[in-house]
């Protein structure tokens, strides 16, 4: 799968986020041989593609490149939608 020069700094960001919460969501990205299944199953057209999935299913998605604010700000979202209010902290920090 190509790669561009921000890829790094994107696993980076998803590494932090599933290191600081790893309690409250599940972090995972889709290994080359899955890609296809997501692909036609989510409708993924590019990468970088932010699912929230709650039981399979579409919560939220974000399609582009993100800094850890916004991906935080974005689980953040999805969690005060689902929920009612925000279960963790706007902490987030890329070491």
């Amino acid at each position: 799968m190509p790669q561009d020069d921000l890829f790094p700094i994107q696993i980076k960001v998803l590494e932090e986020v599933a290191s600081k919460y790893h309690k409250e969501i599940k972090v995972g990205w889709v290994q080359e041989e899955f890609i296809r299944f997501f692909s036609e199953n989510y409708g993924i057209s590019g990468t970088p593609t932010f699912l929230l999935l709650l039981r399979g299913r579409e919560k939220g998605r974000i399609i582009g490149v993100l800094d850890l604010e916004g991906l935080a700000e974005f689980v953040l979202s999805a969690q005060n939608t689902l929920s009612g209010k925000p279960s963790f902290p706007h902490d987030l920090q890329v070491q």
